[in-house]
Parts: C-alpha cells; sequence; structure tokens
C-alpha cells in the first residue's frame, strides 16, 4: 500500500513538471517550420541587423536543461523528447524566433504571458525578444 502511494504520488508530480498550473498550452504543428528560400532571406535580414538580439542554443540530448531568456522566456524540454517547451513567465507578449538544427528552416510565433508553446523539434537556436504590441 505504501508503495502504491508513493508512486502515484511521483506520478503526478512528474506529471506537474509538464502542465504547469496557469499555463495554456499549443502545440505547434510540424508545418509552421517555414524553410521557403524568401522567408529564409527576410528573417536572416532581420538577424543580421541585430533586430532579434542575441540568441541561445538548446539541444535535448546534449544539455536538457532549462535556458532562461532575459525577457522572461525559458526554453526547455517538452513532454517528450522530440518537442521543445517555450513559456512566458512574464508580464509582457514576447515573440520567438527558432532555427532548425541544420539551419534550413526557421519558425516565429507571438507568446503571450502565462502560454507556454510546444515546438516540434529536440533542437534549435532560439531567440526571444519583447513583441512591438506590448
Amino acid at each position: 500500500m505504501k508503495i502504491t502511494g508513493i508512486t502515484i504520488a511521483a506520478t503526478i508530480l512528474i506529471g506537474l513538471n509538464y502542465c504547469k498550473a496557469g499555463f495554456i498550452q499549443m502545440v505547434i504543428p510540424q508545418v509552421e517550420w517555414d524553410g521557403s528560400p524568401k522567408f529564409k532571406a527576410e528573417i536572416e535580414k532581420l538577424i543580421n541587423s541585430g533586430s532579434w538580439g542575441d540568441s541561445q542554443e538548446y539541444h535535448f540530448q546534449k544539455n536538457p536543461s532549462t535556458i532562461e531568456f532575459a525577457a522572461g522566456a525559458t526554453v526547455s524540454p517538452g513532454p517528450n523528447p522530440k518537442h521543445i517547451s517555450i513559456t512566458n513567465k512574464g508580464n509582457h507578449n514576447l515573440e520567438y524566433l527558432m532555427r532548425s538544427q541544420d539551419r534550413s528552416k526557421y519558425l516565429t510565433f507571438k507568446l503571450e504571458p502565462n502560454h507556454q508553446d510546444l515546438i516540434p523539434g529536440d533542437a534549435a537556436t532560439v531567440w526571444v525578444r519583447f513583441s512591438e504590441d506590448g
């Protein structure tokens, strides 16, 4: 009986690690990664101009720890090894940009406070900035 109770408690705590209370979660589909030449050129121009600021590398297998951004976002492992979780823990709207590990595709979305996106993949270069709309 005691072992069953401990097992149930451990399962609940592990589940809470991936479903943070108060966060609205959205799964971003694989098709949102854009590798079109026009989009890539547009994004690379913005990156080179410095408008996205500094990036950080996230790689689940090499270093599955959480990355913190000054804007209030965290990047961490998702509920399975094939998802990256990005969470806005701040009070401002944010935008994030991700580049695939092979540098062939980009993904960009807005992230409201207390929202979490799950992105397909296990490695990416990530930029986070405050959104222009607040």
